[in-house]
C-alpha cells in the first residue's frame, strides 16, 4: 500500500503543536513554540522585539552579504520598499503572458515529448530560477548559462538548508565552501550583463538596482549587485511549492480533473496549498526584549519558533481546517510568507509562478502519473520542506478522456 504523503506529513504528526497552548516552552529544544495564528501573527509583525535568527548564526551574513535579507534598520526599510516596488502584484501580472508563461510551456514541452521526467528536478526547480534571471534582465536563452544557473542554484539551496536547520555554517566546512565556489561562479556568470547595465541601463531590475543602490549606499558596487540577485534569483521557497502542487495533483486525480475543467480555480488551489503545504514549516526569531505573548513572559535572548504549519490549521480562523478545500475562501489568510517588514517580497511572484506550472501542465492535455519504475516521492529537507522526486510517464489521452 502506498502511503500518501500528505497525509503523513500533515496528520497526527501536527497533533504535538495543535493540541498544545499557543505558546509553551519546549525544554529539549530550550526555545519557545508559538502554535496559533493570533499569537504567530503578532511575533511576525513585530520584527523590532522578535528578530530573525539566522543573521546570529555561523556564517549567517556571510551567507546574506549586503543584500536585503541581511539588512536592519532604516536601511531594511528602504531597501524592503523599493524592491516591494518592484515585485509587486502588478509586476507579476505584468510579466506572467512574456515571462512567467514562456518559461513554464519550454520546461514542460521537452518532458512531455520524451514521455516521461521529473517533475521536480526537471520542471518546479529550474522554473523560478529561469524566471527570476529574465525579469533581473539575464538572457536565459543559452543553454549553457541554464545549465550552470541551475546547478548553482542546488548548491545555494544546500548552503541555505545547512545555515538554516543547525547552530550555523562554519565557512570552513564543505557546504559553506561549496557555496564560496558558486558565488564565484554567478559573477563569472552575471558581471558582464551587470557592467553593461551600469553604463547602459535598460527596463530591468539590475539597471533599477543600480539607480537605487547607489542612492542608498555610496559604496554600492558590484558585490552587492551580486549579493542583490543571490537573494532575488534564489529564493528558494517557489521551486518547494510547485513540487507539493505537483505531488497534490499527481496523487488527486479527481481534483486534477475539477480544476482542469474549470480553470477558474487554479489560483484558489495554489493559495490553499501554500496554507496547507506550504514549504516553511516554522520560522525562528530571536527574542530582543522581555515580551508577554500568550499569557507566557518571554525574555530576551529566547528562542522561538513560529509553527507556521500549525498556526495555518488554526480553528479559530478556518473552518475544517486540516481539509484541503480548493475554493476556500480565506485562505489567503495564510502565514506562509510571513508578515510585517520581513513579509515576503517575491509572494506575489510565487503565486503566479504556481498559477502556470498547474495551468501549462494541464495544458499539455495528456495523462500523466507517477513512474512506478523511478525512484518513489519523499519528504525531503528540515527547515524547508516538499516532495521529491517526481518521476512521471506522460501518454497521449484517448478520446473518451477528453
Amino acid at each position: 500500500m502506498t502511503t500518501d504523503l500528505l497525509d503523513a506529513e500533515f496528520g497526527s504528526s501536527l497533533d504535538e503543536f495543535l493540541d498544545r497552548e499557543a505558546v509553551y516552552w519546549d525544554e529539549d529544544r530550550s526555545a519557545w513554540y508559538v502554535t496559533r495564528y493570533a499569537e504567530a501573527q503578532t511575533v511576525l509583525k513585530d520584527d523590532a522585539t522578535f528578530t530573525r535568527d539566522d543573521r546570529f548564526r555561523e556564517g549567517g551574513l556571510e551567507f546574506w552579504r549586503r543584500g536585503l535579507a541581511g539588512m536592519e534598520g532604516d536601511t531594511h526599510r528602504r531597501t524592503y520598499f523599493f524592491h516591494a516596488r518592484q515585485t509587486s502584484r502588478s509586476f507579476a501580472e505584468r510579466i506572467t503572458p512574456s515571462v512567467i508563461r514562456p518559461v513554464a510551456q519550454s520546461l514542460i514541452g521537452p518532458l512531455v515529448a520524451a514521455g516521461r521526467g521529473d517533475l521536480a528536478a526537471d520542471y518546479a526547480d529550474p522554473m523560478p530560477l529561469l524566471v527570476g534571471c529574465r525579469f533581473m534582465g539575464f538572457e536565459i536563452d543559452d543553454d549553457d548559462f541554464r545549465e550552470r544557473i541551475i546547478a548553482l542554484g542546488r548548491v545555494r539551496d544546500r548552503w541555505k538548508e545547512a545555515l538554516l536547520t543547525g547552530p550555523g555554517c562554519p565557512l570552513d566546512s564543505p557546504v559553506a565552501r561549496a557555496g564560496s565556489e558558486a558565488v564565484d561562479g554567478l559573477y563569472e556568470l552575471w558581471l558582464p550583463t551587470i557592467r553593461a547595465r551600469r553604463e547602459h541601463p535598460r527596463d530591468d531590475l539590475i539597471s533599477a538596482l543600480w539607480a537605487e543602490g547607489t542612492r542608498t549606499f555610496p559604496d554600492w558596487g558590484e558585490d552587492d549587485m551580486v549579493a542583490s540577485g543571490w537573494s532575488d534569483v534564489f529564493g528558494g521557497e517557489t521551486k518547494l511549492l510547485v513540487r507539493n502542487l505537483m505531488y497534490l495533483l499527481l496523487t488527486r486525480p479527481e481534483l486534477r480533473a475539477q480544476v482542469a475543467s474549470a480553470r477558474e480555480l487554479v489560483p484558489g488551489l495554489v493559495e490553499e496549498g501554500l496554507r496547507f503545504m506550504g514549504p516553511v514549516r516554522s520560522l525562528n526569531k530571536l527574542v530582543m526584549q522581555d515580551v508577554e505573548l500568550g499569557g507566557q513572559l518571554l525574555h530576551a535572548g529566547d528562542r522561538v519558533f513560529v509553527m507556521l504549519a500549525a498556526a495555518n490549521r488554526d480553528p479559530a480562523i478556518w473552518e475544517s481546517p486540516r481539509s484541503f478545500q480548493v475554493d476556500r475562501a480565506n485562505a489567503s489568510r495564510l502565514l506562509s510568507f510571513g508578515q510585517g517588514t520581513r513579509y515576503c517580497l517575491g509572494r506575489f511572484l510565487a503565486r503566479a509562478e504556481g498559477v502556470e506550472a498547474v495551468n501549462a501542465l494541464l495544458d499539455a492535455d495528456v495523462d500523466v502519473e507517477l513512474d512506478s519504475n523511478g525512484d518513489p516521492p519523499a519528504w525531503a529537507g528540515a527547515h524547508t520542506r516538499s516532495i521529491t522526486p517526481l518521476h512521471v510517464t506522460f501518454a497521449p489521452r484517448t478520446l473518451t478522456e477528453r
